[in-house]
């Protein structure tokens, strides 16, 4: 966990420093996703919010960072209670836009914390749509999770949702701009 909180300040302070020209923006918003596979079978529905930061590229490119927590609704399987499934994760990506659409690709880590911890390496394409300050992600998250602790012994956590990101503010602005 050490080497992905410098990971993540190291990349955050690059945006930072190459900032000088272009605009880093953040913003947060509400998560509602639905867990599908086996993953699916064991949890229901999820809640959360995330905090994003994007960071233009070129006129049609950004690259974003993604953190976030989630919580699922516990399912029973044959009489048997699963808990909350708790899960905090880290993404980052880059969009390709066409005018206010955009389609996404993001990989990151993501813990499931309930009666056993898994975690794993997340693969996140996404589409959405930039609308004023708010950003609609559909977003199909897979992670291939340690353990194998799922119904039929699978570690494999897909995810299928929706965030409304609303854009806060701009961190540096600048009036050169693509």
């Amino acid at each position: 966990m050490k080497k992905l909180s410098l990971i993540i300040c190291s990349i955050f302070f690059v945006f930072i420093v190459n900032a000088q020209t272009k605009i880093l923006s953040y913003g947060i918003g509400p998560v509602a996703s639905f867990p599908v596979g086996d993953f699916g079978n064991a949890a229901g529905v999820g809640f959360g919010g995330e905090i994003h930061v994007d960071y233009p590229l070129t006129k049609h490119f950004e690259a974003f960072g993604q953190g976030g927590f989630q919580s699922f609704i516990g399912k029973s399987i044959a009489g048997v209670s699963n808990s909350t499934v708790s899960a905090p994760s880290f993404i980052f990506g880059t969009r390709y836009y066409i005018n206010n659409f955009h389609v996404g690709l993001g990989i990151g880590y993501t813990s499931f914390i309930r009666k056993y911890d898994e975690d794993g390496v997340s693969l996140s394409p996404q589409v959405g749509i930039r609308i004023s300050n708010f950003n609609l992600i559909a977003h199909y998250t897979l992670t291939n999770a340690s353990g194998g602790n799922l119904p039929g012994g699978s570690n494999h956590y897909n995810i299928i949702g929706l965030k409304l990101i609303y854009k806060l503010s701009n961190i540096f602005e600048n009036s050169k701009m693509y």
